[in-house]
């Protein structure tokens, strides 16, 4: 609210997408608006086409996806990428052809569900690298997970695969490094598989990496320790890194 009123007062165009549910607090105050609707058959159709890299699909493919995803462009996109790794679809000269009929397949029915299929095909090592990962954050400093992991050497890998799988991709390489879950889903999802116990201490974990990190600079991080401590089993110093930062904190929770 207070960038959007700041941004108004000046020759700015300030974009800010959203899902239509949510309700923005500068709603009163925004000039122009677009609404962005699913994808049409015909949008369907191009998206998959340019996933696969072809020019002729089955009739039958675009009508089950978009049957499958209602128009939603990461469903669809997931999709895509779930019947590829199963063999499915396969792609020559710009032809998609179907090796099994789309209705005998069992497809995933939400964007969630693929996502817990992706996570399940993962190796234990990959798996217990996105966990902690998903508890930093959609965005996660390497640093930050080197320490919550204790140190590891086969971390710079794990990151590469699990890249290539496309769950996160590197968002910056300086003056931090540091990736990025594909899309929110995906960090939710995965924060979603562990359990509660695991996820205080795991929480925890991650408030002490950014202290020890960040231990001259502790003013910058007071919201997000806060955040962290409070849904670790250390209320005390959540109450206390609360109070420290005030209203910048009150976001969060």
């Amino acid at each position: 609210m207070q960038v959007v009123g700041t941004v108004r007062a000046a020759c700015t165009l300030l974009v800010v997408n959203y899902r239509p549910e949510y309700l923005p607090a500068w709603d009163d105050v925004v000039d122009a608006g677009i609404e962005l609707g699913s994808l049409d058959p015909g949008g369907t159709a191009s998206m998959i086409q340019a996933i696969y890299g072809a020019t002729e699909l089955p009739d039958t493919l675009a009508a089950g996806i978009l049957k499958r995803s209602g128009g939603n462009p990461f469903f669809v996109e997931e999709l895509c990428g779930l019947l590829w790794d199963q063999d499915i679809v396969r792609v020559a000269g710009g032809h998609v052809t179907l090796e099994q009929r789309l209705d005998d397949v069992a497809l995933p029915e939400t964007v969630q569900a693929v996502i817990h299929t992706k996570l399940d095909r993962l190796d234990p090592d990959s798996r217990s690298l996105l966990r902690p990962a998903s508890v930093i954050g959609r965005e996660f400093l390497v640093p930050i997970l080197d320490r919550v992991l204790g140190g590891r050497d086969d971390l710079s890998p794990l990151l590469q695969n699990l890249c290539g799988e496309d769950l996160i991709r590197l968002l910056r390489s300086s003056p931090k490094l540091s990736y990025q879950f594909k899309h929110v889903i995906t960090q939710e999802v995965t924060y979603d598989t562990i359990l509660r116990k695991q996820r205080a201490a795991l929480h925890k974990l991650v408030a002490e990496a950014i202290e020890e990190l960040y231990a001259e600079r502790l003013e910058e991080h007071l919201d997000v320790l806060a955040f962290h401590y409070d849904r670790s089993d250390a209320s005390e110093r959540a109450t206390r890194y609360l109070e420290l930062a005030g209203d910048k904190a009150t976001r969060r929770f």
